[in-house]
């Protein structure tokens, strides 16, 4: 017959089971609130260059959530990150690149950039944000992490727009100044092509204008 210590030796054990049992489904549960606060929310960003700000939209609600001070003027033009995380906007009177934390919505850095930034395109990793200078006729390429400048390709007259290739090899950009479209090899930072417009009473003519040039 089993002693009375052996009984309450096993009852023990068994209400230590059941006690850590219990603490591992409270640690399983907080690690998925926890995950589910870090995964990123639907959001739509509006920037105002009158107000000099961005305004935060829930994508399922569509109520304004916040409105974030972009710290520079005229913001006009924005890029967010794959993950959601950060958001950048460019501010054309004060030529300046700003970087915000889209949890925290605050503006975290302001990067000097060019005369009347522009537009900004992330590249494919999103390891850098490429932004055309209207004023200086330049592209200046900003390392998202660091927020410093790695360097400056200049291009056509009044660069407006920017996009890259679907394997992120080239960029294309497009100056309204003069009419040109230009392909940039994001490896070499060199350019591949440059390819200009003629228009004529509704005529249309395009074509390569220049031969491949390093930067």
């Amino acid at each position: 017959m089993p002693s009375i210590h052996s009984a309450i030796r096993r009852r023990s054990a068994i209400v230590t089971a059941c006690v850590l049992a219990l603490s591992g489904c409270a640690t399983e549960t907080q690690t998925a609130k926890e995950a589910a606060d870090e995964s990123p929310r639907a959001r739509v960003f509006v920037a105002n260059e009158s107000s000099n700000s961005v305004t935060v939209i829930d994508g399922d609600s569509y109520q304004v959530v916040g409105t974030v001070d972009a710290r520079n003027h005229a913001t006009h033009d924005l890029a967010v990150s794959r993950d959601g995380r950060w958001l950048f906007a460019t501010n054309l009177a004060s030529g300046r690149l700003s970087a915000i934390n889209t949890r925290a919505l605050e503006t975290v850095a302001s990067i000097a950039t060019g005369d009347r930034a522009h537009v900004v395109t992330l590249t494919n990793d999103n390891r850098q944000a490429w932004v055309a200078n209207i004023g200086d006729n330049t592209i200046s390429i900003v390392d998202t992490t660091s927020f410093r400048i790695l360097g400056t390709i200049g291009v056509g007259k009044g660069p407006t727009g920017l996009t890259f290739s679907r394997d992120g090899r080239f960029a294309y950009v497009s100056n309204q100044g003069d009419k040109t479209v230009e392909i940039i090899d994001t490896g070499t930072k060199s350019f591949s092509m440059l390819y200009g417009t003629l228009e004529r009473s509704g005529f249309t003519a395009t074509g390569p204008r220049l031969p491949t040039t390093n930067v």
